[in-house]
């Protein structure tokens, strides 16, 4: 009898830490849900901001640095790239984030990974949308999160959670903000051409933005927001350090072509969504 109730109690512990486990989530979430609710109580929107829209990893911090040495003379004295260019949903967590950006001058540069049905249809901000490379994606989030969330994730996992399912997916994601059915003010910018055709892409960046981009501003903006400089002023723009993870790859390579390191099946697999999805968009955006 005494192994039946050890299995017993074995069952009902399990029992008990899943429905526990499953309480605390939910009131996590709760919990998040009404800071947010606060936060955007007190958030001051303003038409003159400007939201950065970019899936993970798509280069967004490049151009979060790009946008503030064009709006501003460049000072490098912040501690992090989110004193001067925030991420709203990661402030709501925080306290008096809100009144901190309220107090920044305009034109205000926001990060956003948010899907495009989050903002309002009736919104007049102006948005640079950063289109890169799927499978680069793909590649450069796996690092990502093997290096700063869980080193025993693999690349099939990332691909499986990103691409081919999962709530927060690159095709659907993209397919929303290259469709822009509520007709936003967008600038679509190619990941590829600010590798390939850096000063050209700037340049159009700023005329839709309406900036004076003169010679010597060029020249900074391409000094600063440079791979080298990026990377040695790393504790700028990456993640704090957390004990037995990988902290300083943050900015990592940027490379193009690196989704090559997808399997046969994977590329396959994405090569038939896209065609499918987002073939004829990203023609029409001349991001293809």
């Amino acid at each position: 009898m005494v192994p039946f109730f050890m299995s017993l109690q074995s069952t009902i512990l399990k029992g008990l830490e899943s429905f526990l486990s499953k309480r605390i989530e939910n009131f996590i979430r709760a919990r998040t849900r009404v800071r947010e609710a606060l936060f955007f109580q007190t958030f001051e929107a303003r038409d003159t901001d400007v939201y950065i829209s970019t899936f993970l990893k798509s280069g967004t911090t490049w151009m979060q640095m790009i946008l503030y040495q064009m709006f501003t003379h460049g000072n490098m004295d912040f501690e992090h790239i989110y004193e001067v260019s925030p991420w709203l949903i990661n402030e709501a967590g925080g306290k008096d984030g809100a009144e901190r950006i309220n107090k920044l001058n305009n034109p205000r540069i926001f990060k956003a990974h948010e899907p495009y049905e989050e903002f309002d249809p009736k919104n007049k901000n102006k948005f640079i949308h950063v289109y890169r490379d799927g499978k680069d994606v793909a590649v450069s989030l796996y690092h990502h999160r093997k290096n700063y969330k869980d080193p025993n994730e693999t690349l099939d996992q990332i691909f499986e959670s990103y691409f081919t399912g999962g709530t927060y997916n690159w095709f659907t994601y993209t397919k929303q903000w290259l469709e822009n059915k509520d007709r936003f003010n967008i600038l679509y910018v190619n990941y590829a051409d600010l590798k390939n055709n850096f000063e050209e892409t700037i340049l159009d960046i700023a005329r839709f933005l309406e900036v004076n981009v003169d010679e010597e501003t060029l020249t900074r903006i391409k000094e600063r927001s440079s791979f080298e400089f990026m990377k040695a002023n790393e504790t700028k723009f990456g993640e704090q350090a957390q004990a037995q993870k990988i902290y300083n790859q943050f900015i990592r390579k940027g490379n193009l072509g690196d989704g090559e390191q997808l399997s046969e099946i994977q590329k396959k697999a994405f090569s038939v969504i896209y065609g499918k999805e987002l073939l004829n968009l990203t023609k029409q955006r001349r991001l293809h």
